[in-house]
């Protein structure tokens, strides 16, 4: 059964909600006291009566009516106040179509009218409601052609691997076709950054200290950098940690784009590339494990621990993990490092290192001491990896797609009026796009060394944080061994032995200048740090 929503009798004196609404207080045309007059004169040639007047000043006819200042407080709290709502057009009410059609159905669920007097309508009778009706069909029509328009738009550029709008991804930019609209290809300069910053990742750099690094060598932000295509004015922002996740975790990277949050794909269902990828596929896969591995934890873990993810077992091998004991009414507060097997022990299972326990302050001034001596005098070297971009695949697939676009001509697709020019279009688009792929193409991993002019030492004596100082141990690559053979008591120091791991470029460096394997291995003994004489 339908129930039809009762029409007010012409006759009746309906209750009048005036809405006026303007966007700039200076447009004359349509001011506030011009709608004001129309709407009074309205209700006076109607016989209605005026219960109240909305003036929204300032506001855009895009907001949707319901979130207005002035007019949303009588569409939510004061709905029984008034029968009808009148305008003196219905631009004042609402610009957005799909605002005026959620619009229409709350006047459908409360049993309101709607009535305008530049259109000349009036909701609450019969031929009013016809017209408004009539208005809503053009308009929806309109609605759903733009949108088919613009859909078979944005296939058509997926088909022809055209850049149709939306972000743009960094280290691209877009650029003009000869025969109209763009595609996105490799930008000479940002690339290259892009680039680093996914080395940088892969060589164990944190995002605080990749972004840092960048904003330090005032290399612009990726919101800066675009506006500098544009050639917009900078605003001088900098990179965060934030930005480098976005950049590091995207799928542009693989030159593919999405729409609504979901990749775009090809009818075959794989994703749609739009411009050649700035990594590889097993490099983007190497970064995504990279960026796991550096979790926040690691770098809070760091604000209090020095060492933390590279103090090992001397006895078992297993990691070292931070412990503390602190009674605040004995006064009493130390961190330890202890061994992992003791600490967190398998579940089920209760092994036992017999490995003691190392106050981490001593550990610390030992293990400074150790490496500062051993490699203190070397200068560091920034290890670079520069990883392989292998685009066999993508080079093979787009020669197939150019393969299967001369196809389509030969079949005869292309035979309607423009179809010679569309073919061109989308030929000189894969070919171009062939082309970057090529250029690209690079199957070896580099790996390269580049000096930064100053030693371990003197960064070391230059850092101000303790995590300024971890991050120099971590590019170091060093790991530390101990092994407790006396706990520290109330009247003894600790005796513990300690030898530190080194990477092989620095093993290498050491064995150049003699000093391998002379590099000491200490031992606290007495409050005394003692090298051990080798046989």
């Amino acid at each position: 059964m339908t129930t039809q929503r009762a029409q007010p009798a012409k006759s009746a004196r309906l209750r009048v909600l005036g809405v006026c609404r303007i966007s700039r207080d200076s447009e004359e045309s349509t001011s506030i006291e011009r709608q004001d007059e129309a709407i009074n004169a309205w209700c006076t040639m109607q016989g209605h009566v005026l219960v109240g007047m909305v003036h929204d000043v300032g506001v855009s006819g895009n907001v949707r009516p319901s979130k207005r200042p002035e007019l949303g407080p009588w569409l939510n709290e004061r709905v029984s106040d008034y029968d009808i709502i009148v305008v003196w057009k219905l631009d004042r009410l609402t610009r957005n179509l799909s605002h005026f059609l959620d619009f229409r159905k709350w006047m459908a669920k409360n049993g309101k009218e709607l009535a305008s007097c530049q259109e000349q309508f009036d909701t609450s009778t019969p031929l009013g409601s016809f017209f408004l009706n009539i208005l809503i069909m053009f308009a929806e029509h309109e609605r759903e052609t733009i949108k088919a328009r613009i859909a078979s738009s944005k296939t058509k550029a997926v088909k022809d691997r055209r850049y149709h709008g939306g972000t743009i991804q960094y280290g691209t930019r877009p650029a003009k076709l000869d025969g109209g609209g763009y595609v996105l290809q490799h930008d000479p300069h940002s690339s290259k950054v892009m680039k680093r910053i996914v080395d940088d990742l892969i060589n164990g750099d944190s995002r605080q200290v990749v972004a840092a690094n960048l904003t330090d060598e005032g290399e612009l932000s990726p919101s800066d950098y675009q506006r500098h295509l544009m050639g917009k004015e900078t605003k001088g922002l900098v990179w965060h940690p934030a930005t480098i996740t976005n950049l590091a975790t995207s799928r542009g990277l693989l030159g593919e784009r999405e729409e609504n949050g979901r990749t775009i794909r090809n009818d075959d269902g794989t994703a749609a590339l739009f411009f050649p990828p700035l990594i590889s596929e097993d490099t983007w896969e190497e970064l995504q494990r990279k960026l796991k591995e550096t979790t926040k934890s690691r770098t809070l873990r760091g604000e209090k621990q020095l060492y933390a993810d590279m103090v090992f077992c001397g006895l078992c091998g297993s990691k070292m993990y931070r412990d503390s004991i602190n009674l605040p009414e004995r006064g009493l507060q130390r961190d330890y490092y202890t061994c992992g097997t003791n600490s967190r022990p398998e579940k089920g299972k209760r092994l036992k290192c017999p490995a003691k326990s190392v106050q981490q302050v001593e550990f610390d001034k030992t293990a400074n001491e150790l490496f500062l001596s051993s490699v203190g005098h070397l200068e560091k070297r920034s290890r670079r990896v520069s990883s392989a971009l292998d685009l066999s695949k993508d080079i093979e697939r787009m020669r197939r797609i150019l393969n299967d676009v001369r196809g389509e001509r030969d079949r005869g697709d292309y035979d309607y009026p423009g179809g010679d020019e569309d073919y061109e279009m989308r030929v000189t688009a894969l070919t171009g796009e062939l082309r970057a792929l090529v250029a690209s193409h690079q199957p070896q991993t580099t790996v390269t060394y580049a000096g930064t002019g100053k030693t371990y030492t003197e960064l070391w004596n230059e850092a101000k944080t303790l995590l300024a100082q971890r991050q120099i141990l971590l590019d170091a690559g060093i790991q530390v061994k101990v092994i407790v053979h006396k706990v520290a008591t109330r009247w003894e120091p600790a005796g513990f032995q300690t030898e530190m791991v080194f990477p092989e470029d620095l093993k290498a460096r050491l064995q150049a200048v003699g000093e391998w394997p002379e590099v000491p291995t200490f031992e606290f003994v007495d409050g005394q740090m003692v090298p051990i004489q080798r046989d």
